[in-house]
């Protein structure tokens, strides 16, 4: 399946819209939320989110069909924040995050989750660092003991709500690692 940018951010706009709204409902996702949040990839690489939304003068050419999505982004998050303050906040994770957002491969966690689990290795405790949407403590959850609740660790607020929508049991924290 080739990448679409345009499909990219569909589906993050459509995850940030409900992870938002379930946090404004203090609820938990239904189903077919869950696979919404799922879908979220986070912006690595999606500079577009940066450029002017009054205009699309400054974009190029080939990047100007995704405009009215960036302009959606912009709309969603200033519709679901309190105030200019929360929007600001909202839009400067992810302008932070358009270096660093690209998540492990299911793959790779689970050949290192197979290594594991081939050891015979059962997890007590279970921390991930730099969580995105919780890959890591989804493959690993079949060897975790009966006591584990895994604590995550995800900087960009928006991605650590969607982290929430999509594992209610994990203990979230939306913040860098490097802070405790």
């Amino acid at each position: 399946m080739a990448y679409s940018k345009k499909q990219h951010l569909q589906d993050n706009i459509a995850a940030i819209q409900i992870a938002l709204l379930l946090d404004k409902e203090k609820r938990k996702a239904s189903n077919q939320e869950q696979a919404i949040l799922e879908n979220y990839s986070g912006f690595g690489g999606l500079k577009c989110i940066l450029l002017p939304t009054d205009s699309d003068e400054q974009w190029t050419d080939s990047e100007k069909n995704l405009f009215p999505l960036v302009q959606e982004l912009h709309q969603v998050l200033r519709d679901y924040s309190k105030d200019e303050r929360e929007y600001k906040e909202y839009f400067n994770s992810l302008k932070n995050s358009i270096l660093t957002s690209f998540y492990t491969p299911k793959e790779i966690i689970q050949t290192v989750q197979d290594t594991l689990n081939k050891q015979g290795l059962t997890v007590d405790t279970f921390l991930d660092p730099s969580a995105g949407t919780g890959r890591f403590v989804e493959e690993f959850t079949p060897l975790f003991s009966d006591k584990v609740q895994p604590v995550a660790f995800e900087k960009d607020l928006l991605t650590s709500k969607i982290l929430q929508g999509i594992q209610p049991q994990t203990r979230v924290r939306g913040e860098g690692f490097e802070q405790i």
